[in-house]
């Protein structure tokens, strides 16, 4: 059961609505060399995935992350490069997708709710469930993640079965086994696959091996989405999907009619509840561990992180109350987040790598030389990938300038708060010294 719950939060973000719309172009582009590239990408993730299990943060994995990195790179690094990864992430994906679930629910359900106020709505009751409390928490994130899975798989067997009755309409081509597009495109498919070391209380629990455990979750989405695309491109032809803003709702339409487009809207509901619940989840509980260990201020790790997880709820609030839901802006912020979530797991990479040439006997990641390897592998890999989706890009510049910007400006918060903290326990020890010599005084 716990393992169960484990792999529902290591799948939440991995069901998010805007991954159907990028398999869905991807697809239309590139044909079916897309699902080899998913497959490669996701294979790529797996390594990383045991590379998280291999670097020892069960079960206190919201406060060990942070003691690696802090060990690793120092303070500076230790608290930026999350910040950037998984809050301007959380921030701006979550933003996006409450608003395509808006539109869906006002297009396929109740026509005259206003999208928007459904978007606040779901905000609302997601962050009500987390504040209910862990069981509550948990149950609703099960649930979610069962009803995104079943109706994908439902309209999935239901495409197979036509499918096997009557061949396609639509010739589909492509240059090569594995386009670099895809690859680049897939490695975005498949971020936040360890939010689930952040987001349950059952982690210390589990038996199996953590890293495992994550690797199977990517397994599971890549062969769910492989799925999902085969079909989709057997009933759509492929310059519809490559237009299309929705090709996840046209293929579920051609393949169930209207009864397929309400199942692809429960879908988008329940994918979109997964994702939001585990972003502020464990973006909640990975604030709160680096407050513990001094990197952030410590009242966000107060009544289990709830002060955190409020903070990181008012950032979509704001950017949907302020009408950033539908801008370009807020899709380029969403590349970014994932880009330095890339970066980030890069990072745990270069971890091993570091731990390795210092040979320190104490330290989690002194293991042989085949781990190190591995990641000298996949940290050339993620680099380049990072490079290449930059690179194909349509809006490169815009891009690099707000990853510069949030860099430079998480880099100058990050370094005031250190230097506040550390004048302020100089102070604190300073005074405490004379308190200790003038008492001694007295009473000589």
């Amino acid at each position: 059961m716990h393992a169960m719950i484990f792999l529902a939060f290591a799948l939440g973000v991995m069901l998010s609505p805007d991954t159907l719309i990028l398999v869905g172009n991807t697809l239309g582009h590139e044909g079916r060399a897309a699902l080899s590239g998913l497959l490669v990408a996701g294979g790529l993730h797996v390594l990383t995935a045991r590379t998280y299990g291999r670097l020892g943060l069960h079960p206190a994995a919201r406060q060990g992350e942070s003691q690696i990195l802090h060990a690793t790179f120092g303070p500076l690094v230790a608290t930026v490069l999350p910040l950037c990864a998984r809050v301007i992430y959380t921030v701006s994906a979550a933003t996006g997708i409450l608003a395509i679930a808006g539109y869906v629910f006002n297009e396929v359900f109740v026509y005259w709710f206003p999208n928007l106020g459904f978007s606040f709505c779901l905000l609302g009751m997601v962050v009500g469930l987390n504040l209910a409390g862990s069981r509550v928490a948990t149950l609703a994130q099960l649930s979610y993640v069962a009803l995104a899975l079943g109706g994908v798989l439902s309209l999935a067997g239901l495409g197979l079965l036509e499918a096997g009755q009557t061949p396609s309409r639509f010739e589909v081509t492509s240059s090569s086994f594995v386009t670099v597009r895809s690859l680049l495109v897939g490695l975005l498919l498949f971020v936040g696959f360890e939010l689930a070391l952040f987001t349950t209380p059952y982690t210390a629990r589990v038996t199996s091996p953590l890293g495992r455990l994550m690797a199977l979750g990517i397994v599971l989405a890549a062969l769910v989405r492989c799925l999902w695309g085969g079909v989709s491109i057997h009933f759509v032809a492929p310059a519809r999907l490559a237009e299309s803003t929705v090709p996840h709702m046209v293929a579920a339409r051609a393949i169930g009619g209207a009864s397929g487009r309400v199942v692809m809207g429960v879908v988008v509901l329940a994918g979109t509840c997964a994702t939001v619940h585990a972003l502020l989840s464990a973006g909640a509980h990975m604030l709160a561990g680096m407050a513990e260990h001094g990197l952030l201020p410590a009242w966000l790790r107060w009544r289990q992180a709830r002060p955190a997880l409020l903070v990181l709820a008012a950032g979509p609030a704001l950017m949907l109350a302020t009408g950033m839901a539908g801008e370009p802006e807020t899709e380029v912020y969403t590349r970014a987040g994932g880009l330095f979530w890339l970066l980030h797991y890069a990072a745990m990479h270069l971890v091993v790598l570091v731990g390795q040439r210092r040979q320190a006997p104490q330290t989690a990641w002194g293991w042989g030389s085949a781990p190190a390897v591995v990641s000298l592998l996949c940290l050339v890999a993620l680099g380049l990938g990072v490079l290449g989706l930059v690179w194909i890009d349509h809006e490169a510049t815009h891009l690099v300038v707000f990853m510069g910007f949030a860099g430079a400006s998480a880099s100058v918060l990050s370094l005031a708060w250190l230097s506040w903290r550390r004048c302020w326990y100089r102070w604190r020890a300073a005074a405490s010294t004379c308190d200790d010599a003038t008492s001694t005084g007295k009473h000589s």
